[in-house]
């Protein structure tokens, strides 16, 4: 058995192809028949880098297969990922040079596939290298990495019979496929967890108020007024207050329909439809009432801010004058960042695809696959979900209709009876906590895909 360090490698080798004959110090691949990787997840790039690669080898019928952990890969999670893997998978199948049996393939255990294996096929022969080295540019280029080349035939046939049970098993499925087709079986909450969603206020983003530049002692002082100004962000004046434009009837009621998280509000698969029509309601709400106006009043927009900038400065000489202060405002500044900032204001309200953000303030994003070795950031992650979810359960009403679900789910898991025991279980976070490390069935299944959740009498919801 030979160790390689990667760092030491990578001073020879520029790409995978090069650097997987480094880890096995081939001068080149001739007699190569196929090489098969197993890894966590990897990065399109580099895969689609190396199938280019040995697209330039010599020969037909090569095989290449690549086993990744379904949840970790990001497949059917994060559009990007899918597509560039289908058209990968789809360019293993056309011409020639690769044969039938190559493809990629995603598996299903209930748990995190943390495997990592390169192997190389001969004819009469097989090479075998396992260690911490996932398929992925961090990992080639710029992570710490040791990788194992088991130099033993016996060893490698071994490693090679594990990588195959992989392949074969029920739980295995070759890229491309359908993603409600899932194999029987239980899942783990790492996999219901990350079949959901991160919904998260983007409350930085305000793209109807301009930031003044007021100093802020002067906004500190109650006399001083600043006119169009929002009542907690007195620096700020709103396009709104500018154009009297009335404000969007429809209240967000999404995060309804969501826990909190230290990553943001998780939103179960089920839900997720619920909370982007809620999400477009108050969209369409406020794009009807304001942002036609604001498009269209661009001149009077601009107008109106500079006669609110001329009444400021009257303001702040008034107040100096009356309480002998020396406060000064950069009313000139101020006008010429309002002239680059209404063109911006207007180019982001035509792009539809920041409408969701920027109307609704609300941005969403996959969910981190925390399970693949950062143990710190999981930890907080599940601590802060099971402390938000005790925070609902407690409610004596709940209205979170994740909580009233995974609330009855879990009473009745663990044969509570909600008339006598369920008053103490529920605000146990550590039992909450045991439960979701352990559980081996999505308890969302069932869950009504239009949001009305209705508690039994007795308990239960459905």
């Amino acid at each position: 058995m030979a160790f390689r360090s990667i760092r030491e490698l990578r001073g020879q080798a520029k790409s995978p192809l090069e650097m997987i004959k480094q880890v096995f110090k081939r001068p080149d691949l001739a007699g190569l028949t196929g090489i098969t990787i197993v890894s966590a997840y990897t990065d399109p790039w580099l895969l689609g880098r190396l199938v280019r690669e040995i697209k330039k080898l010599p020969g037909i019928g090569f095989t290449l297969r690549v086993l990744l952990d379904e949840s970790a890969s990001g497949y059917h999670r994060d559009d990007e990922v899918t597509e560039a893997l289908d058209e990968l998978a789809q360019s293993l199948t056309a011409g020639r040079k690769f044969n039938r049996q190559s493809g990629i393939h995603l598996v299903n255990l209930g748990r995190l596939l943390h495997s990592k294996v390169i192997a190389l096929h001969e004819p009469d022969t097989n090479h075998v290298a396992l260690g911490s080295l996932n398929f992925t540019t961090r990992g080639f280029f710029i992570n710490e990495e040791i990788v194992a080349h088991l130099e033993r035939r016996r060893d490698a046939d071994e490693a090679l019979n594990y990588v195959q049970a992989l392949f074969a098993g029920q739980q295995c499925r070759q890229v491309p496929f359908n993603r409600t087709s899932r194999p029987a079986g239980g899942a783990s909450a790492r996999e219901w967890l990350l079949q959901g969603r991160m919904f998260f206020d983007d409350k930085a983003t305000k793209p109807f108020n301009f930031r003044l530049g007021l100093p802020e002692q002067l906004l500190r002082q109650p006399n001083f007024i600043v006119p169009g100004a929002e009542m907690q962000m007195p620096d700020n004046i709103s396009i709104l207050n500018l154009l009297q434009l009335p404000r969007a009837k429809e209240v967000a009621k999404w995060k309804r329909f969501c826990i909190a998280t230290c990553y943001g509000y998780w939103c179960p698969a089920q839900f997720i439809d619920v909370v982007r029509e809620n999400i477009d309601a108050v969209n369409a709400s406020r794009r009807d009432m304001v942002v036609e106006q604001v498009l269209t009043k661009a001149d009077e927009l601009r107008f109106r801010f500079l006669t609110t900038f001329e009444v400021i400065e009257d303001n702040i000489r008034e107040f100096n004058r009356e309480h002998q202060t020396r406060y000064r405002w950069d009313r000139k500044a101020a006008s010429n960042r309002l002239d680059n900032w209404i063109p911006r204001v207007i180019n982001k309200l035509k792009d539809k695809k920041n409408l969701q953000r920027l109307l609704a303030g609300v941005d969403d994003a996959v969910v981190p696959d925390l399970w693949t070795g950062d143990e710190i950031a999981l930890r907080e992650f599940e601590e802060s979900f099971c402390s938000h979810l005790v925070l609902e359960v407690s409610k004596s009403k709940i209205t979170n209709m994740v909580a009233l679900w995974l609330s009855d789910w879990y009473a009745f898991s663990e044969g509570l009876d909600l008339s006598e025991d369920w008053d103490e279980a529920r605000n146990d976070e550590d039992a909450w906590h045991a439960w979701l490390q352990t559980c081996l069935n999505d308890p969302f299944q069932g869950l009504p895909a239009d949001g009305k959740v209705r508690r039994r009498k007795g308990g239960g919801a459905n």
